[in-house]
């Protein structure tokens, strides 16, 4: 079942340019719209088909655009992102999913994202790293936080448990002088104290 959304997921990202232009989401909204996802199903007794997964992803797009998405996207904006995607679906359709997402989440609809720990764990970092290390890592650990979005088996992971995975990819990209191995020390004790 969540394999018709990380697919749809992977033909949005395909068909999106880089760098990104206008019509393009942004980032930060499919991780919200997929964390509505994630515990959407992970909630749901029922088993609902590909083409129910690709509404319900279109759905929680559509609220996570209306919530955090500064411009405005009327409900044809939403449909031709649905084609974008390979999906049709009626306006209607999209409606009543929407309305069933947002029941299914209690209406709590501003998530604790990867993208979200990421940055306040990036926060933590100590003193002695510099505003062009943390924007790298910050940027490093988005990135790798998008390219986990389309692999199931990280579904299955807390939000913040992918963040500190993805930080911690992010330093062992930067090499080992930047931070510094006390930094690094630091903050990963910092962090591994946290319940």
């Amino acid at each position: 079942m969540i394999h018709g959304v990380i697919e749809a997921l992977e033909r949005l990202y395909i068909n999106q340019s880089y760098p990104p232009n206008k019509s393009d989401l942004d980032r930060d909204i499919v991780n919200v719209a997929m964390s509505y996802i994630d515990r959407v199903l992970s909630n749901s007794s029922d088993h609902p088909d590909r083409r129910q997964c690709e509404l319900a992803l279109v759905a929680a797009l559509k609220i996570a655009v209306k919530l955090y998405e500064p411009r405005a996207l009327n409900m044809t904006d939403m449909q031709k992102l649905a084609r974008k995607m390979g999906c049709s679906f009626e306006a209607s359709d999209i409606i009543l999913m929407e309305n069933e997402v947002l029941w299914q989440l209690n209406w709590d609809v501003h998530p604790a994202t990867v993208f979200s720990f990421s940055h306040y764990l990036t926060c933590m970092l100590p003193d002695g790293v510099g505003q062009l290390t943390r924007y790298i890592i910050q940027e490093l650990s988005k990135y790798c936080a998008e390219l986990a979005i389309c692999v199931y088996s990280f579904s299955l992971f807390k939000p913040s448990q992918k963040a500190i995975a993805c930080i911690c990819f992010a330093l062992d990209q930067l090499g080992r002088d930047a931070p510094s191995p006390e930094d690094r020390n630091t903050f990963v004790s910092v962090f591994c104290s946290l319940d």
